[in-house]
């Protein structure tokens, strides 16, 4: 079993320094959550969105030829598409739409009109 520093060490081979992909991803982030359609998302898709952006951020300061990096990118949307797909085939119902109704922390949840009021739960 390799030691957690011969791990980094040959992960930052292909997947770049940690803190330069913390800056990169962390940018993209800040940049997807300041957009007003963020709000209308539900969890998986912003989890999907969030670890698409730590994928990018590999690419970019690791190797863009590694083919892991985008076969990652690629399945993590497959899974949002997956649940969209559930939510359809469910007409909007059962654990899927209790998941994709967006039911972050309720103190924190955004009104769905997109005021930014907090919604008293």
């Amino acid at each position: 079993m390799k030691t957690s520093k011969e791990l980094t060490e040959e992960r930052g081979k292909t997947h770049g320094s940690f803190a330069t992909n913390a800056l990169i991803s962390q940018g993209i982030k800040d940049f997807m959550r300041s957009q007003s359609g963020w709000h209308q998302l539900s969890f998986v898709q912003k989890e999907a969105l969030d670890v698409i952006a730590l994928k990018q951020s590999r690419i970019l300061s690791g190797q863009s030829f590694f083919l892991d990096h985008w076969a990652d990118v690629g399945g993590y949307a497959e899974l949002a598409c997956q649940e969209i797909r559930n939510l359809e085939n469910n007409n909007g119902t059962g654990t899927s739409a209790a998941i994709s109704n967006n039911l972050d922390s309720p103190r924190r949840r955004k009104d769905r009109r997109g005021k930014g009021q907090r919604v008293r739960t």
